[in-house]
């Protein structure tokens, strides 16, 4: 982790506006320190905002989330969780809506009448992929989840989740081994799920800082517990008029938020 000190002015970077990961000179340090987003996520998420921004911002984000899920679901893509999470930032940045992305573990926790066995997404596993799950925040929402209900889930457990998370109401939770690391790891390398999460922990010194400044938190719906264990910062790169990894019916994303987002938004302002 860089200084916690730092001042992306004195490095020469504009912060005006939301997006300024992509600045040039951002991402010159970024390739000799990629810690550095994690520094906008604390910035995007410690910033001061005005009464009349954040009802300016609640009232474009609930349109956007509403539009984009519905994009989504119809699109049957499964497990999109970094690209719509990658989008969504774009479209809010077009907005001037500060946001910011995390990439972790999510552990969705069942009432006992349901009889449901907790659903792990591990970020120590085995396979090939880019992270457990993904999601963002946006002022005045903590956790904005569009993919929730969209994953390939084994049994029933879809009809008890909210079709997507959109919140500011959280409540602190406490990690537990299992949540991060999967068992089946511990009975092929005999070792104790402890033991495999002090390992990645030693191997990822920033994730620790990371946790102390974004605890991991559940969000309650109905009856599930959906716990967010945030473990590094996400983003994207380039520009929404070039976003390529989603496939909208045949639509690009820039071509939703044209036509369908973008008119949606324009009588909106603060």
């Amino acid at each position: 982790m860089i200084n916690d000190n730092i001042d992306f002015k004195d490095l020469g970077i504009d912060t005006s506006a939301p997006g300024f990961y992509n600045d040039p000179i951002f991402l010159e340090i970024e390739r000799k320190i990629p810690s550095i987003l994690n520094e906008y996520n604390k910035f995007v998420m410690a910033k001061k905002y005005s009464d009349e921004y954040l009802i300016y911002a609640r009232k474009k984000i609930d349109i956007v989330v509403d539009i984009l899920f519905d994009e989504l679901s119809k699109s049957d893509r499964f497990g999109a969780c970094i690209d719509i999470s990658q989008i969504l930032m774009l479209i809010l940045e077009k907005e001037g809506i500060w946001s910011c992305m995390f990439d972790g573990s999510m552990t969705i926790e069942y009432n006992e009448e349901l009889k449901i066995k907790p659903t792990y997404f591990h970020t120590v596993d085995y396979g090939d992929y880019s992270a457990a799950h993904a999601w963002i925040a946006a002022p005045p929402y903590k956790i904005i989840d569009l993919s929730l209900s969209l994953q390939d889930y084994e049994y029933s457990e879809k009809q008890y989740l909210p079709k997507y998370v959109l919140t500011d109401n959280v409540t602190n939770a406490k990690i537990q081994p299992i949540d991060i690391v999967n068992p089946r790891l511990s009975l092929m390398s005999k070792k104790p799920l402890e033991e495999i999460l002090d390992n990645f922990y030693g191997k990822n010194t920033y994730v620790l800082e990371f946790i102390n400044n974004f605890p991991p938190v559940y969000v309650q719906s109905n009856k599930v517990k959906i716990k967010y264990i945030a473990l590094r910062s996400g983003a994207s790169d380039g520009q929404l008029e070039s976003a390529k990894c989603l496939d909208f019916s045949g639509k690009t994303p820039f071509e939703i938020y044209e036509k369908k987002i973008k008119p949606k938004l324009k009588n909106i302002g603060i």
